[in-house]
């Protein structure tokens, strides 16, 4: 993902403060709008603010952390302790093997 910012500093003629707003942008719209072979330091030149549509924006690129294996057990998840069967019982009180 990668956020867009304003860097605008005109508007005209006039002194003007940039957009607060921050939009983030997915890749995968990125690729289907600019397509797979656009170089990353051309990106900003393809892009512009959607609120004032200055071409003046900066990008800031978001990797995201490495995600968990689904169905993985967390510090919060207690296992599940269930009652011994008799067999069970039996195998420790005549400890077989």
């Amino acid at each position: 993902m990668a956020r867009l910012y304003c860097k605008r500093h005109r508007g005209g003629v006039k002194a003007s403060k940039p957009c607060p707003e921050v939009v983030i942008v997915d890749v995968e719209t990125v690729v289907a709008t600019l397509g797979y072979d656009l170089k990353l330091e051309h990106l900003r030149s393809r892009m512009q603010c959607p609120r004032c549509h200055s071409t003046l924006i900066d990008v800031e690129w978001i990797v995201p952390d490495a995600s968990p294996p689904p169905f993985a057990p967390t510090a919060d998840v207690v296992p599940l302790r269930l009652k011994p069967t008799p067999a069970q019982k039996a195998l420790r009180t005549l400890r077989v093997i």
